[in-house]
């Protein structure tokens, strides 16, 4: 099940559809067994492309927040909209991401599958 709040799915969908996309390409010029064989590698480019989509979407979309007055007290409360996916902010999702590429690489190399 997938908890997200404001536009936080992009962290999500973003990456399913750069993995299955990049699939789709080594599918139609190598083969599949291209693919399996470097599986480990195109992750880490799908993730690599992800980082910088969902990044750049985070940065476009950053909520600077609408601040009211109380005038009772005369406090200022400042009010952002959140984007999130498992409770983790959506700025924060391109260095998992990032984590996520850097683990696939290691682990092609240590399989000697890159």
């Amino acid at each position: 099940m997938l908890i997200w709040q404001g536009r936080g799915v992009v962290a999500f969908v973003v990456p399913f559809f750069a993995t299955l996309g990049l699939q789709l390409i080594v599918y139609q010029t190598g083969g599949r067994a291209l693919w399996e064989q470097h599986v480990s590698g195109f992750f880490a480019i799908a993730c690599g492309i992800s980082v910088a989509i969902v990044y750049w979407l985070a940065r476009r979309w950053e909520d600077p927040g609408r601040v009211l007055i109380d005038k009772a007290t005369g406090q200022e409360i400042t009010l952002k909209r959140t984007d999130s996916l498992f409770f983790v902010s959506l700025r924060l999702w391109p260095w998992i991401l990032a984590a996520g590429a850097a683990v696939s690489v290691l682990y092609g190399i240590l399989n000697r599958t890159l």
